[in-house]
């Protein structure tokens, strides 16, 4: 699925009445990844311009070292401000 699908998908899901997403990042090879840059941009895709919360996926499946996971976590997703923050009405 590219960006731009992922953001026409949840355009229509948010008509339908969703009003929170979450989601498993993965880059242009369909892998999940919690690098900053990946989750940014999924998570800015699927949050679109309506504003609602996005959460997003930090399972051990993904990075197995918990050391990584929580420094890959804790480098600056731009997004988690954007993911915990209250949907616009």
């Amino acid at each position: 699925m590219t960006l731009s699908e992922l953001a026409e998908d949840a355009a229509a899901c948010v008509q339908a009445g969703a009003r929170a997403f979450h989601v498993h990042p993965r880059d242009a090879e369909g892998i999940e990844r919690l690098d900053a840059a990946v989750v940014d941009s999924v998570v800015a895709a699927a949050r679109g311009s309506h504003g609602y919360p996005v959460g997003v996926t930090t399972g051990a499946w993904i990075e197995p070292d918990v050391v990584q996971r929580a420094r890959l976590v804790g480098e600056g997703w731009s997004s988690q401000r954007l993911a915990v923050r209250k949907a616009r009405r």
